[in-house]
């Protein structure tokens, strides 16, 4: 553990590996955390692998201040934290985030407290996070939904400088039982008109990633959720009362959730809502790739509030029937993607009964919750643009607005429906 103004973490050339003899199923290993962290972060050619916790997080750090003139960092030939050609592999806990990533005055943050946040704060020369040539493979984890500090089940990342880089990286075989696998949120002020670069995403692949509530269900009726709307009290703390254990979500019982909160790559904005105003921070999303994924919507991408950029993507093969992207009052531009639904014969559920409609959407796991509602894409309260976009085999439909402006530019639809 490192604390203090000046501290940091920087480790190269090496490899954290976890006790061969031991199970995920039989550990008795149950840190807080095997690397806590105020400050900084850097890691190059790292290996972490075959570590299984009962709880506990394998990297916590908080800070991440810059390191600018910092010649530790200088001697690796790099000026940016972050992961570098780094593996993860064959990491398992339970009640816990495997990364968290969090500036100092955000950790445990209201909503109300994030947007004290001044100009003079947001104008400081923001840092910047990277992972880069870096693989997530056969890693799970668990979280509790009372958890209002963790959303992401393999990272977490809460900040209101950082800009945050995924390149040339790779996840896969990623199971966590919680809303998001990757949860991405800032609170930042807009001191002017111009707009910010947050989040940039290039040649990355998602295979076989999947952040799922088992027996999960729908909270309310409505098929329209927005963020901005408040629950009625009789859909308060309509929660199972779930007791901590390292075994989360098997004793059957339905969870009762919004769905508006969920999505693989959960991209938030934390800042106050102000007169339904779009964020002017922008995410640069290319060459993405994903397949054989899943969550109870999003099971690409949910985006609330922020500016999106999304183009020579290609989304393929879902779990379920399901929702991709859902876009959340959101401004988003799509060019040259590719959107391909689920591939299977979806049987004829008018004439089944209730019970079994979730299993027609997600034949191969029915214990998994899946909506055809929000077609492959969804936006509302925002705008989109589709230009030389292709969307094939939908069979719950390509795109539903729901009071949103959309735009359709050379668009191609190929659906059996």
């Amino acid at each position: 553990r490192t604390q203090g103004a000046e501290s940091g973490l920087v480790m190269q050339d090496m490899r954290v590996q976890g006790y061969l003899e031991t199970s995920p199923y039989n550990t008795m290993l149950e840190p807080p955390y095997l690397f806590s962290i105020e400050g900084f972060v850097h890691l190059q050619d790292v290996i972490f692998e075959h570590i299984y916790l009962r709880t506990g997080t394998i990297l916590q750090v908080v800070g991440l201040r810059r390191t600018a003139n910092d010649s530790r960092i200088e001697q690796l030939g790099k000026t940016s934290i972050g992961f570098y050609r780094c593996i993860f592999d064959d990491i398992t806990t339970n009640e816990s985030v495997l990364i968290s990533l969090n500036e100092k005055d955000l950790v445990g943050s209201t909503p109300s407290e994030i947007n004290k946040i001044s100009n003079v704060q947001n104008s400081e020369k923001t840092t910047k996070f990277v992972i880069e040539d870096t693989i997530f493979s056969d890693c799970a984890t668990s979280l509790l939904l009372s958890n209002k500090n963790a959303k992401g089940g393999l990272l977490n990342l809460k900040n209101k400088k950082v800009r945050f880089e995924i390149l040339n990286s790779e996840y896969r075989n990623i199971a966590v039982k919680s809303r998001n696998m990757l949860y991405l949120a800032w609170g930042v002020y807009e001191p002017d008109d111009k707009q910010i670069n947050i989040l940039t995403v290039t040649e990355t692949f998602f295979t076989n990633c999947s952040s799922v509530i088992p027996e999960m269900d729908e909270k309310v009726e409505e098929s329209q959720i927005t963020q901005g709307q408040q629950s009625s009290p009789q859909t308060i703390n309509q929660f199972i009362n779930i007791q901590q254990s390292n075994e989360l979500y098997t004793n059957g019982s339905i969870i009762f959730d919004d769905l508006y909160k969920y999505g693989l790559i959960f991209i938030n904005n934390l800042n106050k809502e102000i007169n339904d105003s779009i964020n002017l921070a922008t995410i640069d999303i290319t060459s993405l790739f994903m397949s054989n994924c899943h969550s109870a919507i999003g099971s690409a991408l949910t985006v609330t509030r922020l500016t999106l950029n999304l183009q020579e993507s290609v989304f393929v093969e879902p779990m379920c029937y399901g929702n991709m992207l859902y876009l959340n009052q959101t401004q988003t531009t799509i060019k040259n993607c590719y959107f391909n639904g689920y591939n299977n014969t979806l049987s004829d559920i008018t004439t089944g009964e209730v019970e079994s409609i979730s299993d027609a959407f997600c034949p191969n796991n029915p214990q998994y919750f899946s909506s055809i509602e929000y077609a492959l894409v969804y936006i509302t309260q925002g705008s989109y643009i589709s230009n030389n976009d292709i969307y094939k085999d939908t069979r719950i439909g390509a795109i539903r607005i729901d009071n949103a402006e959309v735009e359709l530019k050379n668009a191609q639809f190929n659906d059996p429906w």
